[in-house]
């Protein structure tokens, strides 16, 4: 009768009620959440098949980037992540990019790439694929500025020696050349030094355009005087 009695006492103690409430209700919360993301992610997969081929530089036709945008924009809908605004955005431009002939159609794609990469950077803006992305864009739209300096700049602080970034974000950054601060010049004079170190044929490949080789030149010279 005792025991009954403690069991019943248990059952109706507010602190008990409280704390039982306390446990479950996160642990349904999660449960819940938990399983929308996983049915969220097996949506996403065309997205990411079509996102990898374009990061292993593999053709992905028009009207693949098409069904994985719609994918892309359906799930945004459902739920705003930095990732999948990005993978949006990456899709665009491959698409900006397959209609470049259409100048009003491949600078809508540019566009919509700017909004939707902008508003990944503000919830995770330690990217620097999307930095360098979103002054690609830029440069497209319109050309070389202070804007595409600074995120050339930001796309080098948060990644400075990523391997398939160094040379594509650094020819820009030569592009960009006259819109740094000294701040932004001595980072990107290293940048110049550690791809000469990997790729020297490459960086004396960007040397013979236009303007760039005094200042790859120069910054080869500061490296060995060291």
């Amino acid at each position: 009768m005792a025991a009954v009695t403690v069991v019943n006492q248990t059952k109706n103690n507010p602190v008990t009620k409280a704390v039982v409430a306390g446990v479950l209700i996160p642990a349904i919360f999660l449960i819940v959440y938990g399983s929308l993301l996983l049915r969220q992610e097996i949506k996403r997969l065309p997205v990411i098949a079509a996102v990898e081929k374009i990061n292993l530089s593999k053709p992905v036709s028009p009207e693949e980037l098409s069904a994985a945008i719609k994918t892309a924009v359906g799930l945004i809908k459902e739920r705003r992540s930095s990732e999948i605004l990005a993978d949006l955005a990456l899709l665009e431009m491959a698409q900006a990019a397959n209609t470049a002939k259409n100048q009003g159609e491949s600078g809508k794609y540019f566009q919509d790439a700017r909004v939707h990469l902008t508003e990944s950077l503000s919830l995770a803006p330690a990217n620097p694929f999307g930095w360098a992305r979103l002054a690609y864009i830029d440069i497209s739209l319109n050309s070389a500025s202070e804007k595409t300096a600074k995120e050339l700049y930001l796309s080098a602080m948060t990644g400075p020696y990523l391997p398939n970034l160094l040379l594509p974000r650094l020819e820009m950054a030569l592009a960009s050349w006259r819109y740094f601060n000294e701040a932004g010049k001595a980072l990107f004079r290293e940048q110049i030094r550690a791809a000469w170190r990997k790729e020297p044929m490459k960086v004396l490949d960007l040397s013979r355009k236009d303007g760039f080789y005094p200042i790859i030149i120069d910054a080869v010279r500061e490296g060995s005087a060291r």
